[in-house]
C-alpha cells in the first residue's frame, strides 16, 4: 500500500528517525484512520493518543484545533477529523 502508516512506511521511519520518535496522523478519511489503528499496532508502535472528533475535544491540544483549509471543507460536509499519536518502536540495533 502507499499509505503513510503502511508498513514499508513505518519500517523506513524506523530507519531512518531516532528511536521511540513520536508519529502524528490526522485525517478525515474513516477508512485510513481505521487502516493506520490497525498498521501502527500490528508494527509494534505504542498508540498513545486516538481522537475519533478532534473539533469535539475542547481538551485537545491547540496545535490539532487549527483547521487547515481542506478540514474546513470537510467539517461542512460532515466529516469528523481523527486523530493519532503513536511511538515508533525502539530500534533493535542502532547500527542499522
Amino acid at each position: 500500500r502507499k499509505r503513510m502508516t503502511a508498513e514499508r512506511y513505518l519500517d523506513l521511519y524506523v530507519k531512518i528517525c531516532t528511536s521511540g520518535a513520536i508519529g502524528h496522523v490526522k485525517t478525515d478519511d474513516e477508512d485510513y484512520y481505521k487502516f493506520s489503528l490497525q498498521s501502527i499496532a500490528d508494527f509494534g508502535c505504542k498508540i498513545h493518543t486516538t481522537i475519533e472528533d478532534v473539533h469535539d475535544q475542547p481538551d485537545a491540544n491547540k496545535d490539532l484545533q487549527i483547521l487547515t483549509t481542506y478540514e474546513k471543507r470537510h467539517i461542512e460536509n460532515g466529516l469528523k477529523i481523527k486523530y493519532i499519536q503513536f511511538s515508533l518502536p525502539n530500534r533493535e540495533s542502532e547500527n542499522l
